[in-house]
């Protein structure tokens, strides 16, 4: 076909009436732009995979205040670890128990798991919580879960600041972590923490009900999603925190639409979606192509963000935003990535709903695209643990019915971990690319 006649004509013609001379050139590929960030395409493992479970090591808080969960019959504590020993017994791996108050050596070799279920069991005076991840879980190369009432105590210092700095060492680790909470009725002592020290006893008829956890540490995400699906099997928890799950799940990103677009520079907007097969929910891509490109750009670019909360956000203004670009320039080779110095703010579009990303973005050079990386975290201080760590925290384990359902300063523990790692999780990973064609 005369190529006159054809399409590329057709379309230099409308580029032509569009007022410009040409449209942009064919734009990179999603994979050229990954590859040029830095980043490799998040796929799903193959079905028939099959992966080992490296050597686990679970350690028992054997403290007098644990007696209480296995006193009632059929309790919902002994019901879990009948299911935990279950699953580890038909899993193919090395598991070694130990005791919370004696993790440097594991349990004799004839001991029995039905042990766990039996009051003798917990007799210890301590839980060293703060030792235990410091000097076990932190050396430990394979996966560590912790089952205990994640209540510190020890005998000197200030028990509070020793466990809060071993979970800030646990953060600066690259671990994935998660808690799993659990509630259970209690029969017996509990030994109060909070000054003045005391020891309170629940009988059947006082319906105490506390909660118990699970703290699971593994090396990395797909061996924790592994060790929850084999070793979790049929464990139905109450709530579970994972520090490095993202605090927004993003459902949709899409341009604005201000009511004066007939005029926005931004009208010729291709589309928005998400990048790869849906295994990474934060990766989005806006595509934009300036047929107008003589005129200057006075209008920011404006995405609209539609999440669900994993974390409140307190202040969108005060997220974390940081911008790169490169350029893909005529000859189809890009420049550097570079950090750029560009304004770019959040804002509250819809209370708990949705955000709006406001950017503004330079005109590109004639026949190139600019392509941005924009990473949106919660920025310093910025996010809230989640509603029912407040639910279950108390600052005082006295006897109240309010407070002895509850956990002694499990909101401190929780914010520590969201402060040292959820506010650095990014939420938001944006590719915006921009065309322009010729003068």
């Amino acid at each position: 076909m005369n190529k006159l006649y054809g399409y590329p004509a057709l379309a230099l013609a409308a580029a032509i009436l569009a007022g410009c001379a040409s449209p942009p050139p064919e734009r990179p590929t999603d994979e050229e732009v990954l590859r040029q960030f830095g980043c490799e395409a998040v796929s799903s493992p193959p079905a028939n995979e099959v992966k080992t479970l490296p050597a686990i090591d679970l350690y028992i808080d054997d403290s007098e205040s644990m007696q209480g969960y296995v006193r009632p019959a059929s309790s919902e504590y002994s019901a879990m670890m009948d299911l935990l020993r279950s699953n580890l017994a038909t899993v193919n791996c090395s598991t070694t128990v130990y005791r919370l108050s004696d993790p440097a050596r594991p349990l004799i070799a004839n001991w029995l798991p039905e042990d766990v279920n039996r009051r003798w069991f917990y007799s210890a005076i301590t839980t060293p919580l703060d030792s235990l991840l410091i000097e076990h879980v932190l050396l430990n190369d394979g996966i560590s879960l912790l089952i205990t009432d994640f209540v510190q105590s020890t005998k000197k210092e200030d028990q509070q600041a020793k466990l809060q700095n071993a979970l800030r060492e646990l953060t600066t680790r690259e671990l994935e972590i998660e808690l799993f909470g659990f509630r259970g009725r209690f029969i017996g002592s509990y030994f109060k923490e909070s000054l003045p020290k005391n020891k309170f006893s629940f009988g059947a008829d006082d319906n105490v009900v506390r909660p118990f956890y699970l703290l699971l540490v593994a090396p990395n995400r797909e061996l924790l999603e592994h060790f929850k699906r084999a070793i979790l099997f049929g464990i139905e928890f109450e709530h579970s925190f994972r520090p490095r799950e993202k605090p927004l799940l993003i459902l949709n990103c899409e341009h604005h639409v201000p009511a004066e677009y007939g005029d926005s520079p931004w009208k010729r907007e291709r589309r928005h979606y998400l990048i790869g097969d849906g295994m990474d929910s934060t990766r989005w891509m806006s595509v934009f192509s300036l047929r107008h490109p003589k005129k200057k750009i006075a209008e920011p670019l404006s995405i609209d963000i539609r999440f669900e909360p994993v974390l409140d956000v307190l202040d969108a203004s005060k997220m974390e935003i940081s911008v790169e670009k490169t350029t893909m320039l005529r000859n189809r080779c890009f420049t550097p990535v570079a950090a750029e110095g560009i304004r770019a703010l959040a804002s509250e579009a819809e209370a708990g709903k949705q955000y709006r990303l406001d950017v503004a973005l330079p005109k590109p050079e004639p026949m190139t695209w600019d392509i941005y990386r924009i990473r949106l975290r919660g920025g310093v201080s910025n996010l809230n643990v989640p509603r029912w760590v407040g639910e279950w925290s108390t600052f005082i384990d006295d006897d109240d019915p309010v407070n002895r359902g509850k956990t002694l300063n499990l909101l401190n523990s929780i914010r520590t971990m969201v402060l040292n790692i959820s506010v650095n999780t990014v939420m938001l990973d944006q590719y915006i690319m921009i065309g322009r064609g010729e003068k």
